[in-house]
């Protein structure tokens, strides 16, 4: 007999509840601490980067933007000039051209820090400046270059009117710094480098950046980006816009309605990014297409050709932002964007630069704001909280079909909400809180198989080491009604009672060393119990040499389930009376003592009836036990007529027992009626036996169960009469045949 402590079992009160509640945190506290510690060393980076990518690709255009207008070098200026470059006297003519319909703003993203030609670049040889202003130097050179190339002195003259921006950029360490045309006052020049991640695409915008002195860490060399100048330059004119310090962060820009919030190395996507200089994201205005001109960018373009020749409506230059650039894929002035997913195609670096204008005039005139991201906090408390849901997820979903579809919408609803908030410009983490969630779904689902484990170990403490795979499969889906007070509750079946004993045991055990003893007796109830579980039973304890095994707990049962039972029962026996005769066989060959002078022989009881089952015992002592008038019945049909044995395995059943082995007409005819009252009358039923109690291949298909009535009997403590029968066995069709229909007896009768 197995039993158990009650108080170690699970159950569904408040302090399980509590109990969840706790294991659920103690997961996602340690699932976030592992998503932050890889956030650290920038393992998710590139997946969030990809995220976005996706994101930003799916979102829906914003509408053209009028304020600025495109003027591309294309390939057609290339081909018809045969100019890699425009010229300087090109470059003049276009900007005087464009002047004559009063634009807001020109941007020249051209390096022009020397004349040109078209093809080449001729620098003029400098002299010493005599005095170590920079201004003065810029001035002498240009001076110098005057009397050289009066085309370029022109064309600095139209880079000094005030609506005029040129470009300049910062030296790295891959190329010195581009200085901008020399005389151009300083605000009217802003840097055109733009900030290329790891995967080479632009994400991000750096709107002022400055160099500092190795030597006296000094910030010199000042500049706000080339889109914020012109941005600036055009805020100023139309809306009387300028840039301030914000009241809350006065080191904060503010312009208009916009308050410039500088990047951190986490900020959105990022896992310790280059935050240096003065950063935004680049929140596009609208997906880039083929670096062409084309209004399907929804940047308005035209060529610079078409300028240059005269072609061009004034109505498309008036009060705009104009920005001349390359645009030929020749000219190799491309960049990857988050709209470029593949790689295959990428984009001129002044279409760039009018979506960071444009990106800042919405910004600043409240049109559109500039893109918010979370501090580190709040990007850890979303994580966390993520987690915490795939936690309770876990906890709740006890059904694995239940609890995937679940995961998926979690991550769905994470997908769903990255992309709104991206839609409504803000950049929070994706791949960190779906990998967090996950994480934690995958430690609960860890942690509820162990405890599922635990809690089988429980339930077959409670009902004994040996149960069959159904039942036990039976038991698991009611666990929690079974586990709720620690024990199995009390409750009235219909069950099937086997008794078994071994005949003379007493005897035996007094002739044999206690060793060789239980020997044998251990390899002889392995043999019974395996035979107990084959067909569904339940051993619930042992008596020395005998055993109580039942039949159809501890879960309430059918009436065609008890009939099941109670055929199983039958099945039962005769599986373990072929076991007795396989093991006598073999001790007899092995000389066993306890088989010298006879073959060993025990005696089965069985009966079908109500018996009350559930755990029984105090606190220091529980065990699952079934008690009630069928039990005792089935033990004394076992110790019935000991003297009377025809077999080595004697198999007694009764009336309430053979009922459901039979069909109701069969068992409430006449004939059998009769011999029922006939003690020695044997008879055959029909039963689904099969090869019951035989090896596979021996005999052939047994259908048919012959039995013998003992008449009715008054077993010891009972005060009625109970109708006895003994198995004989199963039998074949040609058993039955043969005893049927005997030429010169006749015969037992066979009962369908």
């Amino acid at each position: 007999m197995i039993s158990r402590k009650p108080n170690s079992t699970p159950n569904s009160t408040p302090n399980s509840t509590r109990a969840g509640a706790l294991i659920v945190l103690a997961f996602s506290l340690a699932n976030t601490g592992l998503i932050l510690a890889l956030k650290q060393v920038g393992k998710t980076q590139s997946l969030e980067l990809i995220a976005y990518d996706r994101a930003v690709y799916l979102r829906p255009d914003r509408p053209q933007d009028d304020r600025i207008l495109v003027v591309g070098i294309t390939e057609d200026y290339i081909n018809e000039t045969g100019k890699v470059n425009p010229s300087d006297e090109d470059l003049v003519t276009v900007l005087d051209t464009l002047s004559q319909h009063n634009p807001q703003a020109i941007g020249i993203d051209l390096y022009r820090n020397a004349p040109q030609q078209g093809r080449d670049i001729h620098r003029v040889e400098r002299l010493e400046p005599d005095s170590t202003s920079q201004d003065d130097a810029r001035q002498n050179d240009a001076r110098l270059d005057a009397d050289h190339h009066p085309q370029w002195q022109r064309l600095l003259e139209r880079f000094r009117q005030p609506n005029v921006i040129s470009i300049t950029t910062f030296a790295s360490d891959n190329s010195p710094a581009i200085p901008p045309p020399p005389t151009v006052p300083l605000e009217q020049i802003g840097f055109n480098d733009l900030l290329l991640d790891a995967d080479s695409v632009v994400r991000r915008s750096l709107v002022m950046g400055w160099t500092q002195d190795p030597e006296t860490q000094a910030n010199k060399d000042f500049h706000f980006s080339f889109a914020l100048t012109l941005a600036m330059k055009y805020l100023a004119d139309v809306k009387n816009i300028v840039p301030t310090g914000n009241e809350t962060h006065p080191d904060y820009l503010q312009l208009g309605e916009a308050t410039f919030i500088p990047l951190t190395p986490d900020a959105g996507g990022y896992d310790q990014g280059d935050a240096g200089g003065y950063q935004i994201f680049l929140n596009y205005h609208s997906r880039l297409t083929v670096p062409a001109i084309s209004q399907s960018n929804r940047i308005p373009s035209i060529s610079f050709l078409d300028v240059l020749q005269g072609e061009i409506d004034p109505a498309q230059v008036d009060g705009k932002i104009i920005l001349i650039g390359s645009t030929a894929p020749s000219l190799k002035d491309l960049f990857s964007t988050p709209y470029d997913n593949k790689r295959v195609q990428r984009f001129p670096g002044v279409l760039i630069h009018a979506q960071s204008t444009s990106q800042i005039l919405d910004a600043a005139l409240g049109v559109r704001p500039l893109m918010w991201f979370w501090p580190t906090w709040g990007e850890n408390l979303w994580i966390f909280g993520w987690s915490v849901a795939g936690g309770i997820l876990a906890w709740r979903c006890r059904q694995l079909w239940l609890l995937g579809v679940a995961t998926i919408l979690l991550l769905g609803i994470q997908s769903f909400s990255f992309y709104q908030i991206l839609v409504h410009n803000g950049w929070i983490p994706i791949v960190a809180p779906a990998l967090s969630s996950t994480l934690t779904v995958g430690g609960m689902l860890t942690y509820r198989a162990r405890q599922a484990q635990q809690q089988r170990n429980i339930m077959k403490s409670l009902l004994g080491q040996s149960i069959s795979p159904a039942i036990a499969d039976e038991l698991w889906r009611s666990r929690n009604d079974i586990l709720r007070s620690g024990k199995l509750p009390g409750q009235k079946l219909t069950a099937t009672i086997l008794f078994l004993d071994i005949k003379g045991f007493s005897t035996l055990s007094e002739k044999q060393p206690p060793g060789e003893l239980l020997d044998w007796l251990n390899e002889y109830l392995k043999e019974m119990i395996d035979a107990v579980v084959s067909h569904g039973g339940i051993v619930n304890k042992f008596t020395g040499d005998g055993m109580l095994a039942v039949f159809g707990v501890p879960v309430s049962r059918t009436a065609k389930e008890v009939t099941q039972d109670a055929c199983q029962a039958v099945r039962c026996a005769l599986t373990m009376r072929g076991a007795l005769e396989r093991l006598n066989q073999s001790w007899q060959a092995q000389g066993k003592a306890h088989v010298h002078d006879h073959a060993l022989q025990m005696r089965v009881g069985i009966f079908t009836g109500s018996v009350t089952a559930g755990s029984i015992g105090s606190q220091e002592r529980l065990e699952y036990g079934v008690i009630g008038d069928s039990v005792n019945t089935a033990s004394r049909l076992e110790s019935c007529l000991k003297a009377r044995h025809e077999d080595d395995c004697r198999i007694l059943i009764a009336n309430e027992t053979i009922e459901h082995l039979m069909s109701p007409e069969a068992f409430h005819s006449e004939a059998f009626q009769s011999i029922a009252h006939q003690d020695g009358q044997a008879f055959f039923i029909p039963f689904k036996g099969g090869r019951t109690g035989e090896k596979e291949g021996e005999k052939g298909d047994r259908p048919y169960l012959e039995l013998e009535s003992w008449g009715p009997r008054v077993l010891k403590g009972k005060d009625h009469q109970v109708h006895v029968y003994r198995v004989v066995g199963a039998a074949s069709a040609a058993d039955v045949q043969t005893s049927v229909n005997p030429e010169d007896t006749p015969g037992s009768p066979m009962l369908h």
